[in-house]
């Protein structure tokens, strides 16, 4: 009787603010009318009713998501789910994939309680997120004063949330969410409504610094009615009053399992309310199945959750804090996050903006081809036409060695070899003239020929030595044959250039590390013949140099591999060889610690409680993922334990999680 006392005070206070509201309430049944109240106005009992100056408290001010209600609602820490957007959107920052949570849960009198999230984390902008609540119910029958049936009515309240978060320095998060409320009266004669416009601004905090109990902390305050969205119902009008809410949440990892433990609590106080403390606990198995107890308003909730791979599903069992009289009930929620993370996004570009870098060399390479190749031909077609068809023939030709399908260069190459025959024709058939005046002029002049067409043979096909051989031997009959010596000077200037192409050819494959092409260059380099004794000294401490290198490389290169298929001994073997080439680099000392320390590795104890706790520390930090934080701690007490096997093979575990993430 006390409890409708108090409800027919709620509808009393109401029915002087609106004459319309206090008809449509006649037409109602008494228990029907209290529920519609109870859901507009969300105060499941008397005792939670406001003065008329301080507001109400909200509906959806209980809570979203199974896995939140099975903690006793104790989540403003917590940042694990999109259900983040309602609990505090000052941690959405902190989401790293596209996530979307879907909760279900049913209220006395055939009422639904339903919300939908998702959140868009970005790679720079921060993360955005809107969701939406719903609280309704159908079917409330409308009876008048007598108790006759005049119709069914339907209740909906729908809360849309946009929100965004952004992570800022020093590990801490801030963001807000605007809020629209819609209230909708369905009556069988009439419908009313009403709308209201709000926001909340949260903050999140985890300390990464300190010691070791502030490690897996997190500290979060939201002002939940920051902005309060004022109400309106036909002629009346209701403050949503503001809630302030402040929670801390502490994860502890329990065994080498990845076993751990969650605790968490929330404090509240809101307007004209006295204060409420929440309480959570979560025991994960392994991050797949998860159990939960939770306490709020002296009412205890229970709950548990399974996760799979990326989808996971929350269960609760319980009453609303904000009404311990109505039955307990059942939750449901769903969480699921998809797409690539942030890390995952940035490493992306990262291949990305690598790959066009290397494509954009390939194709400078590739014009700078073609342009020396237009250049060449260019080039020969103008000597061509100033019947220089040496040059010509010997542009053509390089035209030929970038390309040799190109069909340009080499009908232009036809012609001028033709054009260079029919000046070696006409010179030959002078001599022929000169020949029949003097027998012996005749056959010195017919092998002086002989020699330079066996030179211009060897010419043709590239092999130049052999060509100036074979005229040398012409100018021993006839010195001052002009043919002779303007092939041979001719030959001699390509092949200066020849030995010039093939020094610059060398030095840009050795600047590559392309050592064995260097060597070949600088090989063919010396079946020209080289005659100046400088230049052929520093071709020789060239290839002696190129070989040093080649062989450091090829030593350093199997080392590496024998270290990182953890044979020691040989990858020690290989660095030693290594550092005769290079004795002052520093990298293949590192590595060659390395691999004597792990060679000689052994079990033994830890020297001091000092390093042991340091590296019962790194272990926690590896199972954290804070894979920098345990490598320098675990550098630090590898100095003093140089040979111990536990801590190598940590240094090696850390190290490998880190280049594969």
């Amino acid at each position: 009787m006390n409890k409708q006392r108090n409800g027919i005070e709620i509808e009393s206070n109401m029915v002087a603010k609106n004459r319309t509201w206090q008809r449509m309430r006649n037409r109602m049944s008494k228990h029907t009318g209290w529920l519609v109240l109870a859901l507009l106005f969300g105060v499941g009992t008397p005792a939670m009713a406001q003065r008329a100056d301080g507001g109400f408290e909200g509906i959806f001010s209980y809570g979203v998501g199974a896995r939140a209600l099975g903690l006793g609602g104790a989540y403003i820490a917590e940042a694990s789910d999109a259900s983040v957007v309602y609990w505090n959107p000052g941690g959405l920052d902190r989401l790293s994939r596209k996530s979307m949570t879907l909760f279900y849960s049913t209220l006395p009198l055939d009422g639904q309680y339903n919300f939908i999230s998702y959140v868009h984390p970005t790679v720079s902008s921060g993360t955005f997120g809107v969701a939406v609540l719903r609280v309704g119910t159908d079917g409330i029958v409308e009876r008048d004063e007598l108790g006759d049936v005049l119709g069914r009515s339907s209740f909906s309240q729908i809360q849309l949330l946009i929100s965004y978060g952004k992570q800022l320095p020093y590990n801490l998060s801030i963001g807000a969410s605007l809020k629209i409320e819609q209230q909708d009266f369905l009556f069988s004669q009439g419908q009313i409504s009403g709308r209201g416009v709000g926001a909340d601004v949260g903050v999140m905090y985890r300390p990464d610094w300190g010691p070791e109990f502030l490690q897996n902390l997190s500290l979060g305050v939201i002002i939940q009615n920051a902005i309060p969205p004022i109400v309106r119902i036909a002629e009346a009008q209701v403050r949503v009053p503001r809630n302030y809410k402040f929670g801390v949440a502490k994860w502890f990892r329990l065994s080498s399992r990845n076993d751990g433990l969650g605790i968490y609590g929330d404090i509240e106080k809101g307007e004209q309310k006295d204060i409420k403390m929440r309480f959570g606990v979560e025991y994960a198995y392994q991050g797949g199945a998860m159990l939960r107890l939770g306490f709020a308003e002296r009412q205890l909730v229970f709950g548990a959750g399974i996760n799979i791979n990326r989808l996971q599903i929350d269960y609760s069992y319980g009453s609303y804090d904000f009404s311990p009289e109505f039955p307990q009930n059942h939750r449901v929620s769903i969480s699921l996050t998809f797409g690539k993370s942030k890390q995952e996004i940035i490493e992306l570009a990262k291949r990305e903006r690598e790959l066009a870098i290397a494509r954009e060399a390939a194709q400078r390479a590739e014009f700078q081809r073609k342009l020396e190749i237009k250049t060449n031909i260019e080039a020969g077609l103008s000597f061509f036409q100033k019947q220089k068809y040496f040059d010509a023939l010997i542009k053509f030709n390089a035209a030929l060695n970038l390309d040799p399908d190109n069909e340009e260069a080499a009908m232009w190459a036809r012609r001028a070899e033709q054009k260079l025959k029919e000046e070696e024709e006409r010179e030959r058939e002078r001599l022929q003239k000169l020949a029949a005046e003097k027998a012996e002029e005749q056959q010195r002049k017919a092998f002086v020929q002989n020699q330079l067409q066996k030179g211009i043979s060897f010419f043709n096909a590239g092999k130049y030595n052999e060509a100036l051989a074979e005229w040398r031997i012409g100018l021993e009959r006839d010195p001052d044959n002009p043919s002779l010596k303007k092939w041979i000077a001719k030959t001699e200037e390509q092949i200066q250039r020849r030995i010039r192409e093939l020094r610059r050819q060398a030095e840009l494959l050795a600047a590559r590390g392309r050592y064995l092409e260097a060597i070949d260059r600088l090989s063919e380099l010396k079946q020209f013949g080289v005659n100046d004794e400088k230049l052929l000294a520093k071709v020789n401490a060239d290839i002696a140099q190129f070989r040093r290198k080649m062989n450091y490389e090829e030593a350093y290169r199997r080392g590496v591999t024998e270290y990182f298929n953890k044979n020691y001994k040989a990858a020690m073997q290989f660095f030693e060889q290594a550092l005769r080439l290079d004795p002052n680099n520093s990298n293949v000392k590192e590595y060659y610690r390395k691999a004597e320390a792990r060679a000689n590795a052994r079990e033994e104890p830890f020297k001091t409680p000092e390093i042991e706790q340091k590296y019962k520390k790194a272990v926690l930090l590896y199972a954290q993922r804070k894979y920098e934080a345990a490598l320098k701690l675990l550098k630090e007490i590898e100095k003093e334990q140089p040979y111990s096997k536990q801590i190598l093979k940590l240094i090696d575990d850390t190290e490998e999680a880190l280049r594969n993430r």
